[in-house]
């Protein structure tokens, strides 16, 4: 009697150290998996969110800002580097006179109302137009990117000559 009671907890023993170890390996598993799956989330928002950077100099000094992946933005990142001439408009915003090439719109929506800091395309005119105040809702204006650093320096003088050039690569 007594070795048949040891049998069956050998048994049960064994069933409940396989399902400890059975449980470890699942955990371990979703675990890796898990962390993976959020790693990538993480990268892929991280380059959403950033794009590519540039940098707008002014003489010595320096405004970062993140330009978005849309059809526009990509289109002006080809033109890079780029040298222009920044004029006040509306106390509001600066803007260039128009750019070497007319960049695409597609899929942008008609209308926009820039933003402090917002670098935008203007499509009527063919323009850069960046805002250091609040603009109005225009028709074919549409937003490339964000300044990170260094809006105040555009209000400074009422004009500016800028070089606008990728912080490290041009690529999305």
């Amino acid at each position: 009697m007594r070795i048949k009671f040891m049998e069956k907890r050998k048994v049960s023993i064994s069933k409940n150290y396989f399902l400890i170890i059975l449980i470890l390996i699942g955990g371990y598993w979703m675990k890796n998996s898990f962390a993976s799956d959020v790693q990538g989330k993480v990268n892929s928002v991280t380059r959403d969110e950033h794009g590519v950077r540039i940098k707008i100099e002014i003489g010595d000094e320096i405004i970062l800002a993140n330009i978005d992946d849309n059809p526009t933005s990509r289109d002006f990142i080809k033109l890079l580097p780029l040298t222009l001439k920044l004029d006040d408009f509306n106390h509001a915003e600066k803007i260039s006179g128009a750019l070497p090439n007319s960049l695409s719109v597609s899929g942008a929506p008609t209308s926009y109302a820039g933003e402090i800091s917002d670098i935008a395309y203007y499509a009527p005119w063919g323009n850069v137009a960046i805002f250091y105040q609040p603009g109005p809702n225009a028709r074919g204006l549409v937003k490339m990117g964000r300044i990170i650093s260094g809006t105040d320096l555009l209000t400074k003088h009422s004009s500016l000559n800028v070089k606008i050039s990728c912080e490290q690569s041009c690529q999305w």
